[in-house]
């Protein structure tokens, strides 16, 4: 009599035979691999004896190899609960691939547990990390979980391609926290790489994604969480599309330091710092900033736009403005600690249909040379609404300033060299108007445009 367990293998395995000719038959053979016998007992076994275009199944087990892909194959397992692909070697990636302009698809396993400090050789994507692609690679990741390697945990060099679809990327860096170089991340691309990202969770990384050179990314319906120095990381002439996704509980949930950010239909909560940008070019909409202790800091000739995007419930400021431009459009700054925005030395700003409710010290203040234009705004429930100082400029139109414990303020109206001018603008029912604002001034500023 047959034990009952070993006929459920056995019809098991037939199954599977039998679903693997069907389905794969059109686009090369398959090989099984399978720590229960028959077929192979290694992955990178059957890698070997495949041709271009075979499937690999891989069945449930641990396998403790270091995998090398430079050919058209596709590696296909039940599920990444089941299969694990841990790293044997220190030092080395759990998966190589590439350099050659082949296409490779994995799905459904786990590929964790590089280990080691130092990466061998780095142009060649020798490194410590779960998954490297080299050349002119394209790789499709389906289904996947990339966790617990030393260093990244998927590495994208050269002109290497990269699809990730309905994955988990955890944990990846944070075993050499340590180590005075931060820049491990769960997703890291260098020189012209691109990827694109749907329905993948990044949590725990030391850096959610980190984008260098002239790399590009477009990730939708994503969300990155927890991780340690920075959510999104974007650097060089880089570029990324965040669309319809969540960065959170981040130490800085979004860092420009150069290249280019588009975010849309997305959130930034939770995070110390919200947005960080350093000679960034940025263009946000619809988009809310919520919850964090600084919802952004914007520098050194960064030029961001937003546009029906809301600011609300940021600690201690909305957005911190240095010496860069931001332009906003139908956004609403709602209850963010002392300021709304705040505008330093250099900085400007264009606002237009926005509104700035219930901030502590000021909807707006603008500081030394800054300058702003607003249009078609409203203020109320501020501790002021807008408070000038120094050589700041404003030009205020058709504006509705009602309700605020101060409506305009110069502050040390003996020190300020600025200039405050407008028309058609309401100012009304504060529980002051106007603090060193010359009578001449307030006249000009409420009196209809000729």
């Amino acid at each position: 009599m047959v034990d009952s367990s070993i006929d459920k293998h056995l019809t098991s395995w037939v199954v599977l035979l039998l679903i693997l000719s069907v389905s794969f038959s059109a686009s090369g053979e398959s090989l099984v691999v399978s720590k229960q016998g028959g077929g192979f007992h290694s992955i990178q076994k059957a890698i070997n004896k495949a041709s271009a275009g075979d499937v690999v199944y891989v069945e449930e087990g641990t396998y403790r190899e270091n995998l090398n892909l430079n050919k058209k194959i596709t590696i296909k397992g039940p599920g990444p609960k089941t299969v694990n692909i841990v790293s044997k070697e220190k030092g080395e990636p759990v998966i190589s691939a590439g350099p050659s302009n082949s296409k490779i698809k994995l799905a459904g396993v786990a590929i964790k547990g590089a280990t080691g400090s130092k990466c061998p050789d780095l142009d060649k994507g020798i490194c410590p990390v779960g998954l490297s692609a080299t050349g002119e690679v394209s790789i499709s990741v389906i289904d996947a979980q990339i966790n617990g390697n030393a260093r990244d945990g998927l590495l994208l060099q050269d002109s290497s391609r990269l699809s990730l679809v309905n994955s988990l990327v955890a944990k990846n860096g944070e075993n050499l926290k340590g180590d005075s170089n931060i820049f491990y991340a769960g997703i890291e691309l260098r020189n012209s790489s691109q990827a694109n990202l749907k329905d993948v969770e990044l949590i725990e990384n030391r850096i959610g994604l980190l984008l260098s050179h002239s790399a590009t990314v477009e990730i939708k319906k994503c969300r990155v969480s927890g991780s340690s120095e920075v959510g999104v990381w974007v650097a060089n002439q880089a570029k990324i599309l965040i669309e319809s996704s969540e960065i959170l509980n981040s130490e800085v949930g979004v860092r420009g330091f150069g290249g280019k950010v588009k975010l849309a239909n997305s959130k930034i909560s939770e995070n110390k710092l919200g947005l960080n940008f350093l000679v960034t070019s940025a263009s946000l909409e619809n988009v809310s900033i919520k919850g964090n202790e600084v919802g952004g800091d914007l520098r050194e000739g960064s030029k961001v736009r937003l546009k029906y995007s809301t600011i609300r419930a940021n600690g201690r400021t909305g957005l911190k403005v240095f010496n860069s431009k931001v332009n906003l459009y139908n956004t609403e700054f709602v209850k963010n600690g002392s300021y709304g925005l705040h505008l330093f030395e250099g900085s400007a700003s264009t606002v237009k249909d926005s509104s700035f409710e219930n901030h502590e010290s000021a909807g707006i203040l603008l500081q030394k040379t800054s300058k702003a234009r607003v249009v078609s705004s409203s203020f109320k429930e501020n501790g002021k609404a807008v408070q000038m100082a120094e050589s700041s400029r404003l030009e205020l139109n058709r504006a509705k300033i009602t309700n605020n414990d101060t409506g305009i303020e110069i502050s040390i109206p003996e020190d300020f060299t600025g200039k405050l001018s407008g028309f058609s603008n309401m100012i009304s029912d504060n529980a002051t108007n106007f603090s060193g604002v010359s009578e001449n001034t307030q006249k000009k500023l409420v009196a209809e445009k000729e």
